[in-house]
């Protein structure tokens, strides 16, 4: 369902106890808006030991656009959410301390 698809940690924890933790590498999508996918992109094949690689579009793929959401609707997706996004915290490290509160 869509609400289980927010529920990262659960999805990803069977992952993390099986593999090492060194193996993953977890992005934000902002990252991708904010440097720019080519710098994005130079972080993954970084920590696939891969050869860089020139990214020649870096046109949005796949965007949309969503009316505002009612607040009262943000306010219980994000107290639904807190305690699944705490858990990920914990399981992903602090540099995603409160990514998902603005």
């Amino acid at each position: 369902s869509l609400v289980s698809r927010g529920m990262y940690e659960l999805q990803l924890r069977q992952w993390y106890n099986a593999f090492p933790k060194e193996s993953f590498l977890a992005l934000k999508l902002e990252a991708m808006k904010d440097g720019g996918i080519q710098k994005t992109m130079e972080k993954v094949w970084d920590h696939l030991e891969l050869p860089h690689y020139t990214v020649k579009d870096e046109g949005a793929k796949n965007s949309r656009s969503y009316s505002q959401m009612k607040s009262d609707t943000m306010d219980f997706l994000k107290m639904f959410y807190a305690p699944h996004n705490a858990r990920l915290q914990h399981l992903l490290g602090d540099e995603w301390c409160r990514v998902w509160e603005k």
